[in-house]
């Protein structure tokens, strides 16, 4: 992957081109016609070198070759580095195939010993051989078969750069475009360069059906870029588009604070809502310490065993994965050393998947490796560290590094579900006409008024309030589509010493039909704790989540009088019964 500031057109006119590619394959072919027709090995007997120390030297050349030819990039890769300059970029670039192609070649016809050329390997070269030969058909048919440019760069690859969070489109009049591929790009020295997330079949984006429904698209591994191109490859009519880009200045953590406060709930370690099937780690002391019993505050039981999880061994290659069932938003750890024992850890790193097969350590801005963090000095005090950049993940593992005696871990986890995206009370994204109430205290007072931080303004009263105080008021929201709705966000009235401190949650398709919502394995409806003042924002997780088109707020309990302003998040773009995230 070689990387050439401003390469202009360099793509088109060496990179991809056959005379660039095609001296390792006529090699190779090379290769293969001198093996069939020689049926034995090559030898040029030279009386003044030993046999072993041609191979020696051979050996150790051919591989030299390869590795600078393949490697040979790598410091000058990495982005604090010195890139090549142009003689550097002229010799690489014209030698690095041919040289590559030469030297296994070499290392294969003439320095290969009695145990590669045993007789039984004659039926798997020729296979390896046939599949070689059609390789490059394979190749022309698939690439053929694309209706779009396809390029592998530098950065796709071996990089695959993040940081775009997600975008929709839509089309105009009865166009519509049917699926595309998005194309970021980097300015770089006053000139640009693609840099796409694989663009391919698997950047290839569903589009619309019609000209105004929405569709949403989540880019699990976001980009960093200055400007964004949505190449169309399929559409109906004629190529017509209206689209949204989300994302954040550059930065995750704005992100994070301005579309997910309040994200530090438990993600449900102590409260077993992560269930032991969903703790493992790489080993365990015995089945008293079991990685199930890795849960923070669990106490000894009352035969006196101790509860935590201890590994095996001490040593480096110990960790304790959780794996949280769906994505989420992880902002904190807490861990704790075993109950009852001198045991604890006191630093460790953090990694994080999303597949739950490829990790990555956590790091964050100012550390280039992985972050260690500190962890306890006692086996009981519980230690709090903050993720200063937020992480998306399906699974948690934490990695001692030193310890306190023996490896011993009793954590939690803090954060919330990836879907809590605001859903437009506080942003006017709901129009006023989908907010209805059972009755308003008078027209200073409307439903339209029940957004978040909305402010008393003139003739208006900051806030919803209802005629009536008692227990048949209601504020109702018509979320427009069916949508995965996984918190609320409430505030007493703006101005006026009036607020809801306990309130119950309906959902309904109709706005006709309700049902009351209940926590998980529960008989009666949950009660949700409101406010104490009249401006700091109450935030409350659904769990479980519902999907749903109208949500319904009860008052059970006020302050002075009923009177609230709210904010609902989810998942916007929801089928009905499920949420609707196209990942191609």
């Amino acid at each position: 992957f070689n990387r050439e500031p401003g390469r202009g057109s360099y793509t088109d006119l060496v990179y991809v081109k056959p005379y660039h590619r095609n001296a390792p394959y006529l090699v190779g072919i090379a290769l293969g016609y001198l093996i069939h027709i020689k049926k034995k090995r090559i030898r040029e007997k030279n009386p003044l070198i030993p046999r072993q120390v041609e191979c020696l030297v051979g050996w150790f050349l051919g591989i030299a070759l390869v590795v600078s030819a393949v490697y040979s990039v790598y410091t000058s890769y990495k982005e604090d580095s010195r890139p090549f300059n142009k003689a550097e970029n002229i010799i690489y670039g014209t030698f690095r195939h041919f040289v590559w192609g030469l030297a296994l070649a070499a290392l294969s016809m003439r320095l290969v010993n009695k145990f590669l050329s045993a007789s039984y390997w004659i039926p798997q070269s020729r296979l390896t051989y046939g599949a070689y030969l059609l390789h490059a058909i394979v190749l022309i048919v698939y690439f053929g078969s694309f209706q779009h440019a396809t390029e592998y760069s530098d950065k796709n690859l071996p990089c695959r750069t993040q940081q775009l969070h997600s975008r929709h489109r839509r089309g105009i009049s009865h166009n519509a475009v049917r699926k595309c591929v998005v194309l970021p790009t980097h300015e770089v020295t006053g000139l640009t360069r693609a840099t796409a997330n694989q663009p391919g079949l698997k950047n290839v984006f569903r589009g619309n059906s019609d000209r105004e429904t929405v569709i949403y698209h989540e880019i699990r591994k976001p980009i960093r870029a200055r400007y964004i191109r949505i190449r169309p490859v399929r559409w109906h009519n004629h190529i017509s588009m209206r689209l949204e880009i989300y994302g954040c200045p550059d930065t995750n953590i704005c992100v994070f604070l301005s579309t997910y406060p309040g994200c530090i709930s438990p993600l449900g370690m102590e409260s077993k809502s992560i269930s032991d099937a969903q703790i493992y780690a790489s080993s365990q002391l015995n089945d008293d310490r079991a990685p199930s019993q890795a849960r923070l505050h669990i106490q000894a039981a009352t035969d006196g065993k101790n509860r935590g999880w201890s590994a095996r061994k001490n040593d480096l290659y110990q960790w304790l994965q959780v794996g949280l069932g769906s994505e989420a938003i992880v902002t904190r750890v807490a861990t704790q050393g075993i109950d009852g024992l001198d045991e604890w850890v006191t630093k460790y790193r953090i990694q994080f998947s999303y597949s739950g097969i490829n990790f990555r350590f956590y790091k964050n801005a100012e550390h280039s490796s992985a972050q260690v963090f500190d962890g306890n000095e006692d086996s009981s005090t519980v230690v709090v560290r903050r993720l200063s950049e937020p992480i998306r993940a399906r699974f948690v593992r934490l990695l001692p590094i030193e310890w306190h005696k023996h490896i011993s871990m009793r954590i939690e986890i803090y954060g919330c579900p990836d879907c809590i995206t605001p859903l437009g009370m506080e942003s006017g994204h709901i129009a006023d006409s989908k907010i209805t109430t059972s009755s308003i205290l008078d027209d200073k007072s409307l439903a339209s008024q029940a957004r978040l931080n909305y402010k008393a303004d003139g003739g208006f009263g900051g806030g919803w309030s209802s005629l009536a105080n008692d227990a048949n008021q209601w504020l109702q929201v018509d979320l427009g589509t069916y949508t995965r709705v996984t918190r609320l966000a409430t505030q007493g009235r703006n101005g006026h010493d009036q607020w809801v401190t306990k309130y119950r949650v309906e959902y309904g398709e109709d706005g006709q039909s309700f049902q009351v919502y209940k926590p998980s394995n529960a008989s009666v409806a949950r009660v949700f704790t409101g406010n104490q003042n009249s401006e700091a924002v109450v935030h409350s997780s659904l769990s479980p989540p519902i999907t749903t088109r109208f949500i319904r707020l009860i008052p059970v309990e006020w302050h002075n009088h009923i009177s609230m302003r709210i904010e609902i998040y989810g998942c916007p773009g929801a089928l009905k019964k499920q949420l609707e995230l196209i990942i191609l």
